[in-house]
């Protein structure tokens, strides 16, 4: 007798899942059309992540878990657009901290984030690289030193609304590079030529998902 196959509870639930959510995703696919406002980035969908080399043996990783990000938007003049963005110094997570380390990296010889307890990136202009990507410039002020800084971002997908939820809501992605040296952070660079030491190169990621207000129901 041939065995009759069952698609477990978990698995239909899935399946419901996702076609009830199918509208949301295609949607997604397309810019939407939405007037110039001021987004906010929505902190549970907000990593800013950095990596930097450790003695030239591994990549080390951290994050800021306290972001304020302001976006201006038009969609249909992207290059118009205008970012600030807010990180809190004293937010940093990193993993697994040996005890005291994080007092250590949030101390003078780090970020000395009582004297400098944010970083704050303002754009200047906005060049559209291609039909969802753009080059932002801008100044970013860190460790109490402002220099010109570039991120390359990434247009993900969004919508204008959904019945789910009445307000626009776009997904970004972006990264950018800068030397800690630039910023008076060159504690314990190596030398030039070796890697013995922690590296001067840092390499930002961001993902964020920037919501507008909720629109007022009819």
């Amino acid at each position: 007798m041939a065995r009759r196959f069952r698609v477990p509870d978990f698995a239909r639930a899935a399946l419901v899942a996702g076609l009830a959510f199918w509208p949301l995703i295609a949607a997604a696919q397309d810019v939407p059309a939405i007037p110039e406002q001021v987004l906010t980035n929505d902190p549970s969908h907000t990593t800013v992540d950095f990596g930097l080399s450790h003695l030239g043996f591994s990549t080390y990783r951290g994050s800021f878990g306290d972001v304020a990000i302001k976006l201006t938007l038009d969609t249909a003049h992207p290059e118009a657009a205008k970012l600030d963005a807010v990180v809190g110094i004293d937010s940093l997570i990193v993993p697994n901290p040996p005890a005291g380390f994080l007092d250590t990296l949030l101390g003078p010889d780090w970020f000395d984030a009582a004297k400098y307890p944010e970083a704050h990136f303002v754009s200047d202009s906005i060049t559209l690289t291609g039909p969802t990507t753009a080059d932002i410039h801008g100044t970013l002020t860190l460790h109490g030193v402002t220099r010109t800084f570039m991120l390359k971002a990434t247009f993900n997908g969004g919508y204008a609304e959904h019945p789910l939820e009445p307000r626009p809501r776009l997904g970004f992605a972006a990264t950018g590079s800068f030397k800690r040296s630039d910023f008076d952070m060159g504690f314990f660079v190596p030398p030039a030529g070796e890697t013995f030491g922690i590296g001067d190169a840092v390499t930002l990621t961001i993902d964020v998902e920037m919501i507008g207000a909720m629109k007022a129901p009819n």
